[in-house]
């Protein structure tokens, strides 16, 4: 899942201001509680997407050892490894 943050693709940020400016100070708090409600669902998931890896003890190691291998300096340009790119 893709985070936006500002500058947002412009049109979309420039799109929700304009929308903003024509609602009512009511329906401007519940477009606000709305889209925080969006922010907390998404956070909400990337933690249980983190707890799903942490839990995975197969995923863990690998990415131990590939930590591991980094510190070793045992890495290689993607040039090397893929010669189409």
């Amino acid at each position: 899942m893709q985070t936006l943050t500002y500058p947002v693709e412009s049109s979309l940020y420039e799109r929700a201001i304009e929308q903003l400016k024509h609602l009512s100070e009511d329906r401007i708090k519940e477009a606000i509680d709305f889209m925080e409600y969006l922010r907390n669902k998404e956070l909400r998931e990337e933690w249980e997407a983190t707890e799903e890896i942490l839990a995975d003890e197969g995923m863990m190691k690998g990415i131990m050892e590939g930590e591991a291998q980094i510190a070793r300096g045992e890495v290689y340009d993607w040039d090397e490894v893929r010669e189409d790119v």
